[in-house]
């Protein structure tokens, strides 16, 4: 049986007795359940402080440049929290859940000029399906979600970032069925 959480894989051991059933059960942490005396192997795979980060930012805010957000920022913050009983990483413990050790936020400034802020707090519709169009066209090879739905992609471009985007989008469709509401032809 086989569980990612984010940023840790944890691996439980086919032959362990008891894997299918709940009897037998303790929690690693939240809703994770192992099966007791399974070995449980942790893998991170976040690789020095902030340099993943720092790229995925960067490539981010190049393709909301060329969909129409020129002078944009975007920067991924990675924090992990120290606890006690957490996943041994290194020479420390970190906290997880079943998302992982890294707390991962996406932070923006879609104007020059202005400071980021959380990616919730500053975008529109529009800007919002332009800055997921951005990400998944950078993690495009490592997205495994089947079908993209993008709603007002089209919001405040005119027709020829409106062609940029239509491009963008049909790159994904190797990979993904991508599903838009627009008005624009060129979408």
């Amino acid at each position: 049986d086989r569980r990612k959480h984010g940023a840790i894989g944890a691996h439980l051991d086919d032959e362990v007795p008891g894997a299918g059933v709940t009897a037998g059960l303790i929690p690693l942490d939240g809703d994770v359940l192992i099966p007791e005396g399974a070995r449980l192997k942790l893998i991170v795979v976040t690789d020095g402080p902030g340099i993943r980060a720092e790229r995925l930012g960067g490539a981010v805010a190049a393709e909301m440049a060329a969909l129409g957000m020129p002078g944009s920022r975007f920067e991924v913050d990675v924090t992990q929290r120290e606890a006690y009983d957490g996943a041994p990483v290194d020479d420390r413990r970190l906290a997880f859940d079943a998302r992982g050790v890294d707390a991962v936020s996406f932070r923006v400034s879609a104007n020059p000029g202005e400071p980021v802020r959380p990616l919730i707090a500053v975008s529109s519709g529009g800007e919002t399906a332009r800055i997921m169009l951005g990400l998944k066209s950078v993690l495009q090879s490592a997205d495994r979600v089947p079908v993209l739905v993008f709603d007002e992609i089209d919001a405040g471009i005119g027709g020829r970032i409106g062609a940029v985007v239509g491009r963008r989008l049909w790159s994904l469709t190797p990979q993904h069925q991508v599903l838009c509401v627009t008005h624009l032809p060129q979408v």
